[in-house]
């Protein structure tokens, strides 16, 4: 028996609302500097990664420094989908990752002494 009230329609329906399509047939300066400044985003976050899973390779102190790094890393992929188009979903997705990567480093600065990220 169907519901009378499909939450799961009205759910999609908002995490898929979409805020803003990147128009790649017909992309004018704006667009380009949107999309630009996304992927230089996405490189810098995919570069922290790369340089917190370096530091937690030389210097191993539990799952935290891996989590740590895959939480820059989802945030990176946030940012290349948010390149295509943005939408109430990625945006709770990018607030999740940004918890996660709050939450992590103040479990790395913890237990890494010195370390300032």
């Amino acid at each position: 028996m169907d519901s009378p009230f499909p939450f799961h329609v009205w759910i999609d329906r908002f995490l898929g609302f979409e805020i803003h399509a990147t128009p790649w047939t017909d992309m004018g300066s704006g667009a380009w500097v949107y999309v630009g400044f996304n992927l230089i985003e996405a490189a810098a976050w995919t570069a922290i990664a790369a340089r917190v899973v370096w530091r937690a390779w030389r210097r191993p102190h539990g799952r935290a420094p891996w989590a740590y790094a895959a939480a820059f890393l989802a945030f990176a992929v946030t940012d290349l989908i948010e390149m295509d188009r943005l939408t109430v979903g990625l945006l709770a997705t990018k607030g999740v990752a940004l918890i996660a990567i709050l939450a992590c480093r103040r479990l790395v600065i913890a237990r890494l002494p010195g370390a300032r990220w």
